[in-house]
């Protein structure tokens, strides 16, 4: 047995992604022919949207190693860059993807396996964008570099509407907007709330006029203070560039 373990990273402002491959745990039991045993580990992308987007791998990923082989070096690493340009949306350029770690082996010669030779570890969701808000928005003048990289995952917030829960008013409030968004203040029969289903999720707003329009209505209705002008990552904007 052999334990593999995957880690992905991406430096700030960069559109490359390091992922780093760590091999662990090599052990035997009796009289095997595992230490000549050849071991491919790969690194898939077998879907991108757009479609036949292209990528620029570096990085030493070992190919085919033996048993023994990857016991003594244990850990190598890929890099996968997606150049701007090759995403959707004018403005995003917005590119996802599907990284898939495998690993494969067959038995040496003179020996058989059984069962399974192999399989993928798990799924990534590595994404890349270059919208113009970003911090890398130019690429330093060049314009293959323009944007980052991030990986498309959500955190899920669990919250409680039970007695006594801290988070009980802001429960029952999503709860509400949820279920009858109709009852919400101010009154609108035909009100609509985004999130409620998959085909219409939530987006994040990052437009300084809209922000502000926004706030402007909702000031008139609870007659609150002036609006006033943020900055995208004041209004949700949780990517990490």
């Amino acid at each position: 047995m052999f334990n593999v373990r995957v880690v992905g990273t991406i430096a700030k402002n960069s559109r490359t992604i390091d992922f780093q491959y760590y091999f662990t745990d090599f052990t035997t039991t009796g009289s095997t022919g595992a230490s000549t045993m050849p071991i491919t580990t790969k690194g898939n992308i077998p879907q991108s949207w757009p479609a036949g987007a292209r990528y620029t791998r570096g990085g030493n990923l070992p190919g085919t190693k033996t048993f023994t082989q990857l016991k003594a070096l244990r850990a190598f690493h890929q890099t996968v860059n997606a150049a701007a340009g090759q995403g959707s949306g004018s403005t995003l350029d917005s590119l996802f993807a599907v990284y898939e770690p495998a690993i494969s082996y067959t038995p040496p010669a003179g020996w058989t396996l059984s069962g399974a030779r192999g399989g993928k570890l798990f799924m990534l969701a590595p994404r890349w964008e270059a919208a113009s808000y970003l911090a890398n928005s130019t690429g330093g003048g060049n314009p293959a570099k323009k944007g980052a990289a991030t990986f498309s995952y959500l955190t899920t917030l669990t919250l409680s509407a039970k007695q006594g829960a801290e988070e009980r008013a802001e429960a029952q409030h999503i709860r509400q907007a949820s279920l009858v968004p109709q009852d919400t203040k101010p009154y609108m029969s035909a009100k609509k709330v985004p999130g409620q289903k998959a085909a219409d999720p939530l987006h994040r707003t990052v437009s300084a006029r809209r922000i502000d329009d926004n706030r402007r209505v909702a000031d008139a209705l609870h007659g609150s203070s002036p609006p006033r002008t943020v900055s995208p990552r004041e209004v949700g904007d949780q990517s990490p560039w």
